[in-house]
């Protein structure tokens, strides 16, 4: 299986996605980048500040920098890579897997003419991102047309397998391939700390009395920490908790502000932005992530804080949740900061219900994981190709899989059937 990738520039998430792919015997694998974006210190608008990630992003993997016009610092959706065109029109590969669409060199390699190459799409859209009037007409119009130049769908969970439905996408055309992380690198770095849990929040200014809440994230909008720092100060008045804040953005100085008018500054720490390796030691010290977002295709800090240990409370809004979050009741509408604060208050309450809520999220994510994300890959271009068969992980052999949450009815929103993976 010759296979190739197209992405916008090395992201720590699918770093360990294609080292992964390019391990699986039988897959030949190469990735192809638009831009180097990532790999040197380079300033990041939603954090507002420069950063290097610390994690390995193209090493263990085929991969080439496409030339693209025109050069601009950081990556942006009206870059062309006309070198794209080589390895489709020569016919390198048996499939190429595009990661979006909402870019110019996406688009158009969508739509090229190709005589044996599939292409499969991967994307992060969910039918509850807002949109407006005009983008939504514009959408119904242009995705139907669109999707149909697409011989098969990666979806990431059961609201992107929505959204693809909504546009006319038949069930037999979307295979999960979940949206995941490296569970053992979080896991591991997180059991490191936690022995020396209690001395490590008390160097960090926080009281080891309580659950200890996380925001793990961009300061901005559209992730509503002012949300969080209200709601956790109307449970810090009555009872013993903490809430960490790791990351920077737009709304860094006004949710320190916000925390010295709440009167919770001193049950409040504000970490700044936090790298891999640290965010990961971070989620061994607390137990509850907490995702308040108006606007989140996934959220895959939901999946890191799971594989490390914590459980999560998320809005209503974030993508992530059907799929990961088990218990509905750790589910609230966005904006309602007095619900968030009842979910919150119940986790100080009642030690054995966090417990089993942090016991069912380390049994949900179990099951979704890197290995589990390579196989619906395999076994979607396996489909496109039209084989009976997909390839193995060598280290499990072809007939063990480990079990994966699958979506049905019941758990998708608009109950528009079920999305399995095909059987061997």
């Amino acid at each position: 299986m010759k296979l190739g990738v197209l992405t916008s520039h090395p992201i720590q998430y699918n770093a360990p996605v294609f080292r992964a792919l390019a391990r699986r015997t039988g897959v030949e694998l190469e990735v192809f980048f638009c831009h180097d974006h990532g790999l040197k210190p380079s300033f990041d608008a939603g954090f507002g500040r420069t950063i290097c990630f610390d994690v390995p992003l193209i090493e263990g993997y085929k991969h080439r920098f496409l030339r693209s016009f025109p050069r601009k610092a950081g990556v942006h959706p009206l870059t062309l890579a006309p070198e794209v065109l080589s390895p489709l029109l020569a016919e390198r590969f048996d499939a190429i897997v595009v990661y979006g669409y909402a870019t110019i060199t996406n688009a158009v390699t969508l739509l090229l003419p190709r005589c044996q190459t599939r292409i499969l799409l991967r994307g992060d859209s969910n039918i509850r991102q807002p949109r407006s009037s005009r983008k939504a007409a514009l959408k119904s119009f242009v995705l139907p047309w669109l999707f149909r130049r697409v011989d098969q769908f990666l979806a990431i969970g059961s609201l992107n397998a929505e959204y693809y439905r909504s546009y006319g996408v038949p069930a037999e055309r979307i295979t999960l391939a979940p949206f995941s992380v490296d569970n053992g690198y979080f896991a591991e770095r997180a059991a490191r700390v936690r022995p020396g849990r209690d001395s490590l929040l008390r160097d960090m200014g926080l009281g080891a009395a309580g659950p200890v809440f996380l925001f793990a994230g961009k300061l901005m909008g559209l992730k509503r920490p002012l949300d969080i720092l209200r709601a956790f100060a109307t449970v810090r008045a009555t009872r013993a908790c903490s809430l960490a804040i790791a990351g920077d953005g737009a709304l860094a100085a006004e949710a320190k502000r916000e925390a010295g008018r709440l009167g919770i500054e001193s049950h409040v720490r504000f970490l700044g932005f936090r790298n891999q390796s640290e965010i990961a030691a971070l989620y061994g010290v607390c137990d509850v992530l907490v995702l308040a977002s108006d606007t989140e295709p996934w959220g895959l800090v939901v999946n890191e804080a799971m594989a490390a240990g914590m459980c999560a409370i998320v809005s209503d809004q974030v993508g992530a949740g059907p799929d990961l979050v088990h218990d509905r009741e750790l589910v609230f509408p966005s904006g309602n900061v007095a619900e968030l604060a009842r979910v919150m208050a119940r986790m100080c309450d009642d030690p054995q219900w966090l417990a089993k809520c942090r016991r069912e999220a380390g049994a949900r994510i179990a099951g979704w994981d890197i290995e589990n994300t390579v196989d619906g890959i395999v076994d979607g271009v396996a489909i496109a190709l039209g084989r009976s068969r997909a390839l193995s992980s060598p280290a499990r052999g072809p007939a063990r899989r480990r079990p994966l949450h699958v979506v049905t009815a019941d758990d998708s929103v608009s109950g528009g059937g079920e999305l399995r993976y095909p059987s061997r």
